[in-house]
């Protein structure tokens, strides 16, 4: 979903006539989270459990191996089939079981950067090369791969190298339980 600022617009009629049309946002202050700002999951049920350090990017006792060891992304809890909106409109590159990630999807964004959500249901599957939308639902909460229950994994890469997702999702009292994120350990 788009949005514009009809409050710098020479014409505020018809830029708020055209943002009911196609359903734009205004701009303003502060998001409240949700599929529109880049968020995952459904809010205010499904946010970050920032508490748990195990959830968070960096280093981290691996709550099913039980090795410390680097954690590239951000675990979030929800129930199984819930759905997953893409955070950024991209192209899907990969799709379908990938190791420890069990049944995954990566989406090279428009704006340089990818996301992967790992876990879904083995019967989540986009074909490599489809265009997605940002918001666009493009999976589910599942268990494949090396999980404890119902969640996403989410990463981010830049050329190849996981990006702390603080750097590109909304963080704030609606999408994290306890603020603020503690900087993460990237020494193990």
């Amino acid at each position: 979903m788009s949005s514009i600022n009809i409050f710098n617009s020479k014409d505020f009629g018809p830029a708020l006539l055209i943002g009911m049309l196609f359903g734009l946002t205004l701009k303003g202050g502060g998001g409240g989270g949700g599929q529109t700002d880049g968020w995952p999951l459904p809010l205010p049920q499904y946010k970050l459990d920032s508490c748990d350090p195990t959830n968070l990017f960096g280093c981290r006792l691996n709550p099913v191996t039980g090795l410390y060891a680097f954690h590239a992304g951000w675990d979030i809890q929800a129930p199984n089939g819930t759905d997953l909106w893409a955070i950024e409109a991209g192209t899907v590159t990969q799709s379908g079981m990938n190791g420890g990630w069990g049944n995954s999807i990566t989406v090279m964004t428009n704006k340089g950067w990818s996301f992967m959500y790992a876990h879904r249901p083995v019967t989540d599957g986009w074909p490599v090369g489809t265009q997605v939308q940002k918001g666009e639902v493009i999976g589910h909460i599942g268990t494949t791969g090396q999980t404890q229950g119902g969640h996403v994994h989410l990463e981010i890469r830049v050329n190849g190298e996981a990006m702390d997702p603080a750097n590109y999702l909304p963080v704030n009292a609606d999408t994290c339980t306890c603020l603020p994120l503690p900087p993460p350990d990237t020494g193990c």
